[in-house]
């Protein structure tokens, strides 16, 4: 878990002290949030970065998989983590990220590099 992350849920525990759920109610202590109200925030928050496109929560799922991806994250790592049962699943974020080129080599050209060099 990304070291910004658990400094956000820290910060999160101690200013919000959820009783049961990391995400509750805001009217009801020991409740879930529920999913029209993530749909509620998710829209203001959208509204108010000025984002036109088309945006849904599974929007996000899609956006986390192909970031991971872009900033290096190996596919078989990202299919555990998303819960997928089939690679194929997966790759499909292949098609999205924007991977750039890949340094091409052999593995006995970096076995060998440091002798020829």
């Amino acid at each position: 878990m990304s070291t910004h992350l658990v400094r956000g849920i820290k910060k999160h525990l101690a200013l919000n002290k959820p009783k049961d759920y990391l995400f509750e109610s805001p009217l009801r202590k020991g409740i879930p949030i529920s999913e029209s109200q993530i749909r509620v925030l998710l829209k203001d928050a959208i509204k108010k970065a000025r984002i036109n496109k088309q945006t849904c929560v599974h929007t996000l799922r899609h956006t986390y998989a192909t970031h991971q991806l872009e900033a290096g994250q190996n596919i078989m790592v990202l299919k555990e983590s998303l819960g997928h049962a089939h690679i194929q699943t997966t790759l499909m974020y292949l098609h999205i990220a924007q991977l750039g080129t890949v340094k091409k080599f052999g593995c006995l050209d970096e076995l060998y590099k440091k002798k020829d060099e």
